[in-house]
């Protein structure tokens, strides 16, 4: 995964001046003046690195999410989003039964769930800019209610189990970017920002005639992280925008706007 985060990081930093290049001829507007509209899809895949609470062990959670978004500008170069997607199923991790009175944990490297995702997205596009350069601010929230997920628990020596398991997850996220105006299609960028994840994962354990409840809470390792990109102006309505996160988390980030 970090290689193919390293090649997708590389790509945006090349392979903007070629589609400037290209783009130069037919510049578009900036899309900042106005009321304005928004809405768009995109694609995001992000691992990272928790904690549970009770028990100090640490594993990664990944997931890949795709969402639709409608957004409004209320006065000029201030969007507010609205987002709403499906996390599908991944990895398909089985937890391992630990200690009684029931106690599970996961195996490394494998948690993820499906389910669906709700958030919003705060932007305020180039409030300080020069001619070449433009900072600007976001804050997020990003909500994940999984699907409940059963597992059969086999890592017992003589009698088996059952698990059934849902996930919740916060995430916000706040940070600064350096824009780059290159020309008017290619703007490539570069921020940090922090990033807070927390969750819980309740659980619902049988073992012959024993039942028993487990909830497991755990948050993100790490908080502060960087973030490198760039927006493609295809026209003055339409912008691609690839993008990379790390550090906190490794995450590529793929969205299509359209602007009306």
């Amino acid at each position: 995964m970090k290689k193919i985060l390293t090649i997708f990081c590389l790509s945006i930093i090349f392979i903007s001046p070629s589609i400037a290049q290209i783009v130069k001829t037919t510049p578009a507007e900036k899309i900042t003046a106005g009321f304005e509209f928004t809405i768009g899809t995109t694609f995001e895949y992000f691992i990272q690195k928790i904690k549970f609470k009770e028990n100090e062990f640490e594993t990664t959670v990944s997931s890949p999410l795709i969402y639709l978004s409608a957004g409004i500008a209320p006065f000029e170069n201030f969007y507010i989003h609205i987002t709403g997607g499906y996390t599908p199923p991944t990895f398909k991790e089985s937890p391992e039964f630990m200690e009684l009175p029931f106690s599970l944990q996961f195996e490394k490297n494998k948690l993820s769930f499906s389910g669906m995702s709700y958030g919003t997205k705060l932007e305020y596009k180039n409030f300080f800019e020069t001619q070449d350069f433009g900072i600007s601010a976001f804050l997020s929230y990003l909500y994940h209610s999984s699907s409940r997920k059963d597992w059969e628990i086999t890592s017992l020596p003589i009698v088996t189990g059952k698990a059934t398991g849902k996930n919740n997850w916060n995430k916000f996220q706040g940070g600064v970017i350096i824009d780059y105006f290159y020309t008017d299609n290619v703007t490539p960028y570069f921020g940090l920002y922090a990033n807070y994840l927390s969750g819980k994962i309740d659980m619902e354990e049988k073992i012959e005639e024993l039942s028993g409840i487990q909830t497991l809470n755990y948050k993100g390792k790490s908080i502060f992280g960087v973030l490198i990109g760039s927006d493609f102006a295809v026209n003055e309505n339409f912008i691609i925008k690839g993008e990379v996160r790390f550090l906190s988390e490794m995450t590529i980030y793929l969205s299509l706007n359209y602007y009306f």
